[in-house]
């Protein structure tokens, strides 16, 4: 049952992401240019962020980060399954019901992740002072590096780094059964 929820939540990203492709790395842009941002203004709010376009910046948020076409079509996937494209979480906080901890963000980072996450997102400035996420393709952008940086970098991310980083053309199950412990 829940390779086949997997599966059905990699089409559903898949399917947005053809009828709302992304335009993250078309050919006029040199984004290796010094003078080339990605950066956006932040939004305000989250109100006006429909999904298709929640999915979209997703989707390109983990391409700028340096992620593949099929490595960041399934980490849109996986944000979806965790938090169903809803802003008020993936800019915001909200309690795991399986085991009471306070998740963070779009992945629902929790534990030693959700303080690193936060510092992380206050040092690119994309939380306000009052503490919360700025909503926003920033603040998206910023999750998606913090994402690939610790994929690269963290010990536990180990298996990730040579199954899923070091594959480039991951097929959607094989992404599935390794981002969705």
């Amino acid at each position: 049952a829940r390779r086949r929820s997997s599966a059905k939540v990699v089409l559903f990203a898949v399917v947005l992401l053809l009828r709302f492709p992304a335009q993250a790395f078309p050919e006029s842009i040199n984004m290796a240019d010094p003078n080339y941002s990605r950066a956006q203004a932040p939004r305000t709010s989250f109100e006006d962020l429909s999904t298709q376009q929640l999915a979209t910046d997703v989707y390109t948020a983990f391409r700028n980060s340096g992620f593949s076409d099929s490595q960041a079509q399934a980490l849109t996937a996986e944000v979806y399954r965790e938090n169903n494209l809803r802003p008020e979480y993936m800019f915001g906080t909200h309690k795991d019901d399986a085991n009471e901890a306070l998740n963070v963000g779009m992945l629902s980072f929790q534990k030693d992740r959700a303080p690193a996450v936060m510092n992380y997102l206050k040092g690119k400035g994309v939380v306000a002072d009052d503490g919360t996420i700025t909503p926003g393709f920033d603040a998206i952008q910023a999750q998606a590096d913090f994402i690939f940086n610790e994929m690269q970098t963290d010990p536990s991310y180990k298996r990730t780094r040579e199954e899923f980083l070091a594959n480039p053309e991951i097929d959607r199950s094989a992404a599935a059964n390794i981002l969705g412990k």
